[in-house]
């Protein structure tokens, strides 16, 4: 007697097959698996597209990133020219600075050789005699103020930084007590002269209570006359002088050269003048401020020699400046 092994049934005549499965069962299970079948093909149908979709969007990524490539290859080269480019304009501006510094420097020489045509001829060389009297018909120094423009221009030779400290303000009356200079010479050392100068009168307490100069340490000083002498020895043919407030150091100059028999023919420099132009933001003008703002410091600020050597610290910032 044959049993389904599916729904149970069973009987002498019933036909299974070798699954022992009946009919009705065999059936059954065709349907199953078929529609089983038809859903593993829609199923593969659907991966199919997917796959699909996911290939092309993996080839538009990868032509995305090619153009990304193309675009940075693009750049790279762009950027080469523009880097040629910029050295080409940095050679043309280093060509056209050279020969622009050249003019200028042509002109320069050209306006100093115009000034020079029209200048007045320097005084002839006094020989000078110790113990010979003066001559009071000496002539009257000269002191024309001049540009930064003349003054880098003609003073190749070298200047001459001066400063004076004085009994007062007043050039006709009060009396030059101390001497500083400072001979400044381009590629050579600059050479110093300092000397205290006996005015001849007693120094007022409050001019000492400002400089520190007693009548004790003028007392031995050279006199008026010597101390000029001397003065105009040591600026000798360098005919620029530099000061800081310069009308008020030559008329210092002026009386003490007519009372001395001595004569002196400068061309000055003011840079208390030229930083008023030039600056005009600054607090004030005094020579501390004006050292402040170039970072020079001043080793001694009420004496000749000390502000001497800040005014000479002060002229390379100046001329580079002025340039």
């Amino acid at each position: 007697m044959a049993t389904c092994e599916k729904c149970g049934k069973s009987g002498f005549t019933l036909k299974v097959d070798s699954y022992s499965l009946c009919e009705d069962c065999q059936l059954a299970v065709r349907m199953e698996l078929e529609k089983r079948a038809l859903a593993a093909e829609k199923r593969v149908e659907e991966l199919a597209d997917a796959l699909q979709r996911a290939n092309e969007i993996i080839e538009a990524k990868d032509d995305g990133i090619a153009e990304l490539h193309h675009r940075a290859e693009a750049l790279e080269a762009e950027v080469a020219a523009l880097e040629a480019r910029k050295e080409a304009l940095e050679a043309d501006c280093e060509a056209v600075l050279k020969a622009t510094n050249a003019q200028l420097a042509e002109l320069l020489r050209a306006g100093a050789d115009r000034f020079d045509k029209y200048a007045e001829s320097p005084p002839e060389p006094k020989i000078r005699e110790e113990k010979k009297k003066k001559d009071k018909t000496v002539k009257r120094s000269r002191f024309p103020l001049v540009s930064p423009t003349s003054l880098f221009a003609r003073s190749q030779a070298g200047y001459v930084v001066l400063d004076l400290v004085t009994t007062g303000i007043d050039s006709k009356k009060d009396r030059i007590i101390e001497i500083g200079a400072i001979k400044v010479r381009r590629d050579r050392s600059p050479v110093k002269f300092s000397t205290f100068v006996n005015p001849g009168v007693p120094i007022d307490p409050a001019v000492t209570a400002v400089n520190g100069i007693t009548d004790e340490m003028v007392a031995d000083a050279p006199s008026e006359g010597e101390a000029m002498g001397k003065l105009v020895d040591f600026i000798g043919e360098l005919g620029h002088i530099v000061a800081h407030n310069a009308p008020f150091e030559t008329d210092f100059l002026t009386e003490a050269c007519l009372r001395s028999g001595e004569y002196l023919n400068c061309h000055v420099f003011d840079i208390l003048r030229y930083c008023r132009e030039e600056f005009p933001g600054l607090e004030d003008y005094t020579m501390e401020t004006i050292a402040h703002k170039f970072g020079v410091r001043n080793p001694d600020p009420n004496r000749a020699l000390g502000n001497a050597e800040t005014v000479a610290k002060l002229m390379p910032y100046i001329e580079e400046a002025f340039r």
